[in-house]
């Protein structure tokens, strides 16, 4: 009969949930403790899962062959010391968290170390249940941790990808930019078409399939073949007359600033793209020049 490991869950948030549900369910895991600051926050976890004891992270530690660490970033070194400290580990376990910016690195060198980011938003849990499977793990790590993580990731659904431990805080700088800043970009131009007269749910009605559809483009073509515009075109005059506007927006200073910088990073784009000799000189000329001289 093939071993079941015993899991224990340090810092059992929404991820922490989830993936010990997901195991638990799948009988990957036999779960054992699972730790909070509180052990009430502890006990709501335990309920979640169906299975596991609940305990406050100032007591005492017992033994698993895995734990899982889902705790903030900052908290991951300590709470691997605590292990540690309590001999809460054996010689051939896992130290797992599951940062999409902290390497294995900050787990120490306790036991086997990896780290597993899902791509996955884990807003409710009850929905991730249903929806975790297809979503991307990135990892990196020591071989014979990375063994183990990979067949309970990849057992639940996830899609496995190994990236570069040094470089991880690029890697999350991507998934940050894909997601959190796309909304920040994309509210602005919601909020820029409303000064043109449109309520709200005009403006998102009108920029939506636009949004979608340049998505689509750069994720099947690449950004040098679906950058089109003003600035492929080197249109000088409608970018400057984008600036201009803006700049006379009492409110706009902030939105003035990034329409300036997305304006130079995408001329980097264009100049990549086949141009007439000196088709974009007049812009890079007037994209040189600071926001508050425009």
């Amino acid at each position: 009969m093939t071993h079941i490991p015993t899991l224990a869950i340090y810092g059992a948030g929404k991820v922490g949930k989830t993936l010990g549900r997901l195991w638990v369910d799948r009988k990957l895991v036999s779960l054992a403790d699972v730790v909070c600051q509180s052990r009430d926050s502890a006990q709501q976890a335990v309920a979640f899962i169906g299975a596991g004891t609940a305990r406050s992270s100032s007591e005492s530690l017992h033994l698993a062959d895995i734990w899982l660490i889902t705790c903030p970033d900052d908290s991951i070194e300590q709470a691997a010391k605590k292990i540690a400290a309590d001999a809460a580990l054996p010689n051939n376990g896992l130290l797992l968290h599951c940062s999409g910016n902290s390497s294995s690195q900050a787990l120490g060198t306790f036991g086997s170390a990896a780290s597993v980011h899902p791509v996955h938003s884990f807003a409710n849990p009850e929905t991730s249940l249903a929806q975790f499977s297809g979503s991307y793990c990135t990892a990196e790590g020591d071989e014979a941790a990375l063994k183990l993580a990979k067949h309970l990731f990849t057992a639940i659904g996830g899609q496995w990808l190994a990236i570069n431990a040094a470089a991880k805080p690029c890697y999350h700088a991507a998934t940050v930019t894909a997601s959190n800043h796309l909304v920040t970009l994309l509210d602005q131009a919601v909020r820029l078409a409303q000064k043109a007269g449109l309520n709200e749910a005009q403006s998102r009605a009108l920029l939506k399939p636009l949004a979608q559809n340049a998505l689509d483009n750069l994720f099947n073509h690449g950004g040098r073949a679906s950058l089109t515009g003003p600035i492929s075109r080197g249109d000088t005059e409608t970018v400057a007359s984008h600036l201009g506007a803006l700049a006379h927006l009492s409110d706009a200073s902030q939105d003035r600033d990034l329409y300036h910088a997305l304006a130079r990073a995408t001329l980097d784009i264009a100049e990549t793209q086949a141009q007439p000799p000196g088709r974009l000189s007049a812009l890079k000329a007037l994209l040189r020049i600071k926001p508050a001289q425009t």
